[in-house]
């Protein structure tokens, strides 16, 4: 679920799922998004694991380079759909 969205020139939108991902580094996902109007976005996130982060367990950042603070509204659920395949 959405609670906050960080709008990082350069990058995208990054969000900050509560899911593990495992210990990869980096990955494209296929990822649909329901927003609490009821509308549901398909993207694609590059979820990443920020350098310096020492937890634990990884925390992964979605990073959305296509879509907008508006289009990840707070309360947006976040659903993984899968890895994107390679070509």
């Amino acid at each position: 679920m959405v609670e906050a969205t960080f709008d990082i020139q350069g990058r995208g939108i990054l969000v900050v799922p509560d899911v593990d991902l495992g210990t990869r580094v980096q990955m494209e996902l296929n990822v649909a998004l329901r927003r609490p109007d009821g509308d549901i976005l398909s993207a694609i996130a590059l979820a990443q694991i920020p350098l310096g982060s020492f937890r634990s367990r990884p925390q992964h950042v979605l990073c959305f380079r296509t879509l907008s603070k508006q289009d990840l509204p707070a309360g947006t659920e976040v659903w993984l759909l899968g890895e994107v395949e390679s070509t």
